[in-house]
């Protein structure tokens, strides 16, 4: 046993069996939406898709500053009990619980199922706060069971919407699977109903804060360009963008892996840089994928999704590029965080907000390819600003 543990250690960091589980929870969690969109698609038609992008936008929206709020502060902070975790998850039952009883009760007044989707989409959205309490704990393999459930229990209930072919049942069968997976991880991992005692406002505000300005700046981004693109382009070009986007879909999942597997282990090493061989390997295979973009995705995206797509193939040059680019800006992203540094990852997302939207705007000017372009020289901008904030003294003024 000594033995396994000595090779164990001495793997690097990226490729240790741990790390396996949590790239199995990063493939669980999209299929699981991808696998929602699908089955409601083919089932109940193109209204019902619609319907269930609004429900699913909200749901984002929620979970995004559930994280910024709750679960990326517990993923970095330090000395914190068990205990600690339990009144974290009863602060967000609280939170989510008064906008989805009013969400529920206005929605009865037009159709009950939609009212119980409401509920629903708010245990969902608990589902992910307790993803990051196993990350934190660096037991991956319980966010991974999470997961795994919500996907195979939404494809277990699949003939359910077969008969029913109803959009309202569509999203409740896809969020009682993220409640399903809430219930079973709140007991898997042993939290308590802990109402009181633990100061949020003083402790994780002054680090949270920062985190809420870096998601509105890149949530700005992503509906900016949507905007320039569907008006400048129509929807024609908005489909063709959105089919080279799609493709970065793998790279994403590898460095939202290794944020979660890295930043807690940097916050809790007395040299949050001791894991640079680990970014560096992220970084590689970020690139990797990018040249997969730019190379093999002209034949495989038609392929995959139709030759209506085939216009796609001029923007997977850069499509690929920015994926290269995000990979190289991971490492320096992920050590502010683990440094509890805040405000440097606000003014490097401000930063690359103030370039990069008016360059869009530039680029929409020619062809949907230069606004692909504009996106890469945002990202850069992006990356140049946490490189040099993560080169400077660390922020100890948190957590």
């Amino acid at each position: 046993m000594r033995g396994r543990n000595v090779i164990a250690a001495s793997r690097p960091l990226l490729f240790r069996r741990e790390n396996a589980w949590n790239l199995t929870d990063q493939i669980a969690a999209s299929g699981s939406n991808i696998l929602a969109n699908i089955l409601i698609a083919r089932f109940a038609g193109p209204r019902s898709l619609g319907l269930f992008a609004i429900v699913f936008a909200v749901y984002v929206l929620a979970m995004g500053m559930q994280r910024v709020l709750c679960g990326e502060p517990l993923l970095v902070a330090s000395n914190l009990a068990y205990e600690d975790e339990s009144r974290m998850f009863c602060r967000s039952v609280l939170i989510l619980a008064v906008p989805a009883v009013a969400a529920a009760a206005v929605l009865a007044m037009f159709n009950p199922a939609y009212s119980l989707a409401a509920i629903l989409v708010a245990a969902a959205t608990l589902e992910d706060l307790l993803r990051y309490i196993a990350f934190r704990r660096k037991e991956a393999r319980f966010a991974a069971e999470m997961d795994l459930l919500w996907i195979i229990s939404l494809a277990l209930m699949a003939p359910v919407l077969l008969l029913s072919r109803g959009s309202s049942i569509g999203m409740c069968l896809w969020a009682f699977g993220g409640g399903l997976a809430a219930i079973y991880g709140f007991f898997r991992l042993r939290l308590g109903w802990e109402w009181r005692g633990l100061d949020w406002k003083s402790r994780f505000w002054p680090y949270a804060k920062f985190l809420v300005v870096d998601s509105i700046g890149s949530h700005v981004t992503g509906q900016a360009t949507i905007a320039i693109v569907s008006t400048v382009f129509g929807v024609v070009g908005a489909g063709q963008f959105r089919a080279a986007q799609l493709l970065l879909s793998p790279g994403v999942i590898v460095l939202n892996g290794a944020t979660m597997a890295l930043a807690p282990r940097s916050a809790a090493s007395v040299d949050p840089d001791r894991h640079k061989a680990a970014f560096r390997w992220v970084a590689a295979i970020g690139i990797l994928v990018g040249i997969g973009i730019a190379t093999v995705g002209r034949w495989a995206l038609p392929m995959a999704l139709g030759p209506a797509y085939g216009a796609a193939r001029a923007l997977l040059l850069p499509t690929g590029a920015l994926m290269a680019i995000l990979a190289l800006s991971n490492g320096a992203a992920i050590r502010l965080r683990a440094r509890r540094q805040g405000g440097s990852l606000a003014k490097a997302r401000t930063a690359a907000v103030l370039v990069g939207v008016p360059l869009l705007l530039v680029g929409a000017q020619y062809i949907l390819a230069a606004v692909c372009w504009m996106l890469v020289v945002q990202a850069m901008v992006y990356w140049a600003v946490l490189e040099w904030s993560a080169d400077r003294s660390p922020d100890t003024s948190v957590m």
